[in-house]
């Protein structure tokens, strides 16, 4: 049997304190608060739902014995690979417990501490690469050896520290377009000017010539010269309950599960406004053609002072072409995933937003993007063969200008676009 204490930050702390113990076999969890968490004024369930406040081992049977918070403050595919290439192979609890504790929220298994690399000490690894070289992964295994990663995603990423802030750097693999980091920044700025809380993002390039897209954490705050505060975090992936076991996880795939699961995890006065946002979001999704939307690119945050979780910031979107009909990565209506005017409108009711609304809030969003996307990208130095190639990602964005009536109700301050 493996184990070891599970490390929590609580409000406004740079050290963590220990919250309980995991331990693990044979691809089975149990976890245990500790009496000192337990008797803690500023305690709090790490999950609401599957991991309640109480005296009792708590056991778990899915995603191989790892709890859904575990899970989500341990390493995706990349991360996973660049343990792989330190230790060889691995179980689930190596990799939470190899990881580092640099994972989203304010959960840690693994008691290994790193100090963020900063721009110029990725800079000078980079100018190592050339464009196109096989010698790519060695820097990228070179960047994880010197800082190993806990952070998801399936795309080489790090945490660096910038402008007194922590931000995750994300870089592009080398069969992979080199501007996907501008329509990246392109796409989440389009949805900062819509009024949708988006993760803060700047391009930055390296000497050689490539680009990398910071992304601001939103589960960090700066409180001192001695650290970081720690926001809780959990992933879509964690509210949906699912488990890895497709038969199980076949029916909670879906929009419309994760508007009724989140409703035990955020607050009843929230609800409404929290479900509502969710169809905004993926209104965005079927506008822009990002059909990567699976659940652990939803997440939410928990709010120590008011004791309640609410979604997260929006992060990971980005135009992706398609051809013909554009399916997202969850299903939000009863026949499935496919997304363009009439399945958005139809589903609406089903977020609490009646039709009327539903068509006036797609043709603002579809009249914005269309008129700023292309801009907002040259602005940035996109090139124009790029920009012409993803153009097909916006296919629902010309069809709601050309089908849905001219009358929008909306309130319009300065860029951002609100909806009462």
């Amino acid at each position: 049997m493996k184990k070891n204490t599970v490390k929590v930050w609580l409000p406004n702390q740079v050290a963590p304190v220990i919250a309980g113990e995991f331990s693990w076999e044979n691809g089975i969890g149990s976890f245990s608060y500790s009496t000192e968490y337990l008797s803690n004024p500023a305690r709090y369930a790490l999950d609401p739902v599957n991991l309640p406040l109480t005296r009792r081992p708590i056991k778990q049977t899915g995603l191989r014995g790892l709890f859904g918070v575990f899970r989500d403050a341990g390493p995706d595919y990349w991360g996973r690979e660049v343990l792989k290439k330190m230790h060889g192979d691995l179980d689930e609890f190596d990799y939470v417990n190899l990881s580092g504790q640099d994972g989203v929220g304010a959960i840690s298994i693994s008691d290994i501490k790193h100090k963020p690399l900063s721009l110029s000490d990725v800079d000078a690894l980079m100018n190592n690469v050339a464009q196109g070289s096989h010698l790519e992964r060695l820097a990228w295994a070179e960047i994880g050896i010197n800082q190993p990663t806990s952070l998801g995603g399936a795309k080489p990423k790090i945490t660096v520290e910038h402008d007194n802030a922590l931000w995750i750097a994300k870089f592009p693999e080398k069969h992979e377009a080199q501007f996907l980091c501008h329509n990246e920044h392109t796409t989440l700025r389009l949805a900062e000017q819509l009024g949708f809380d988006s993760s803060i993002t700047k391009l930055h390039e390296f000497a050689n010539g490539k680009f990398c897209l910071l992304v601001k954490r939103f589960d960090r705050t700066r409180i001192s010269e001695s650290g970081y505060a720690k926001t809780p975090f959990a992933s879509a992936n964690t509210v949906l309950g699912l488990t890895g076991d497709e038969r199980h996880d076949a029916n909670r795939k879906s929009y419309l599960y994760l508007a009724d699961s989140m409703k035990r995890w955020v607050s009843k006065s929230e609800s409404s406004e929290q479900v509502e946002e969710l169809w905004n979001r993926l209104a965005l999704s079927a506008l822009i053609g990002n059909y990567d939307d699976h659940a652990r690119n939803h997440g939410f945050l928990y709010n120590h002072e008011v004791d309640r979780w609410s979604l997260s910031p929006v992060f990971d979107v980005m135009a992706m072409p398609y051809r013909n009909n554009l399916a997202l990565s969850m299903a939000f209506h009863e026949k499935g995933a496919v997304a363009n005017m009439e399945t958005l409108i139809g589903s609406a009711e089903r977020f609490g937003i009646d039709q009327e609304a539903a068509k006036d809030r797609l043709l603002t969003y579809a009249t914005h993007i269309n008129d700023n996307w292309i801009p907002m990208a040259k602005a940035i130095d996109t090139p124009d063969d790029y920009i012409e190639n993803i153009k097909s990602a916006f296919s629902n964005t010309l069809d709601a200008i050309d089908r849905l009536p001219l009358k929008v109700v909306s309130e319009v301050s300065g860029s951002l676009l609100r909806f009462k």
